[in-house]
């Protein structure tokens, strides 16, 4: 396939004043405003592929259509179908030229109008460039973003070990047991954990609040209610992404971003948590986290 390093789509053609494709395209102002092609003319341009470094266009025209004005970044054509087009810039000024089957161009930044001005389907794939400056930063962007993710989710996975794990060491008939006459027992703080998990992944995922369980009055009742508040926290967890980690969701207390919710819930788990230890240790029961240290 013979490459044109220099030209674009029709700069093979140039007008008589001797003004080439990318000269007419040269608008920088006004272009800025044309949409791209996809946007402006999805009939005949698909997204093929995608990453942060290009964009891979099927283009497809259908005997003598016209599309839309549109806009695109500096790119690569390959050819797919013989051609005649027609390429006209937003000023009205127009081109007509012929391509080949398998012919390679580089095609500098712009807008255009092609017209297929042929009985037969025109077909071609078009790889544009994006800017490798802007594609790192949005590639660290995200890499940034994902590391909250994974830092709050793995807040919440530690807290979730501990807990269970706490709630499971404590014997049931310690499960009424109070550090002192003011606090709760030690199976209301268990419950209490799962009621606001519940409320706090249903918000994360998008769920109406609702009603938290009323606390259950057996260490096996109790423990099934936390490992239904776990469950559901990890679903809700689970999707997030970094797409919609910063949408503003719930009120009051749980009023934030959902990645902020999840921090939230893994900040209270972690009170819990400490509060239970104590209760554990007044019981003669090594807390989890400390038996875990032990044991390396």
């Amino acid at each position: 396939m013979k490459i044109c390093r220099h030209v674009a789509l029709i700069a093979v053609f140039l007008s008589a004043a001797g003004m080439g494709w990318a000269q007419m395209a040269a608008r920088p102002d006004a272009n800025a405003k044309i949409p791209d092609a996809v946007t402006a003319d999805g009939k005949h341009y698909s997204v093929e592929f995608e990453n942060q470094y290009v964009r891979v266009l099927r283009i497809h025209y259908g005997p003598n259509e016209v599309g839309n004005m549109h806009n695109h970044p500096h790119s690569v054509t390959v050819f797919l179908t013989d051609g005649t087009l027609k390429m006209t810039m937003p000023d009205g000024k127009s081109m007509v030229g012929t391509v080949k089957k398998g012919q390679v161009v580089w095609e500098e930044a712009g807008p255009h109008q092609p017209e297929n001005l042929t009985a037969e389907p025109f077909e071609a794939v078009r790889v544009e460039l994006r800017d490798p400056v802007q594609a790192a930063a949005a590639q660290a962007e995200q890499g940034s973003v994902q590391t909250l993710i994974d830092e709050a989710k793995a807040s919440y996975a530690m807290q979730k070990q501990f807990i269970t794990a706490a709630a499971e060491a404590m014997p049931e008939a310690d499960y009424g047991f109070k550090a002192t006459p003011e606090v709760r027992p030690f199976g209301e703080l268990v419950a209490h954990v799962a009621q606001v998990q519940t409320v706090a992944c249903g918000i994360i995922a998008g769920q109406a609040p609702g009603q938290p369980a009323a606390p259950a009055a057996s260490k096996a009742e109790i423990v099934a209610q936390l490992k239904a508040s776990f469950d559901k926290c990890d679903a809700a967890n689970a999707s997030v992404n970094a797409g919609n980690a910063f949408d503003v969701v719930g009120k009051g207390f749980l009023h934030g971003t959902r990645v902020g919710i999840i921090e939230k819930n893994a900040a209270h788990d972690n009170e819990m948590y400490g509060t239970m230890s104590v209760y554990l240790r007044l019981k003669g029961i090594v807390p989890p986290s400390t038996a875990a240290r032990m044991r390396r």
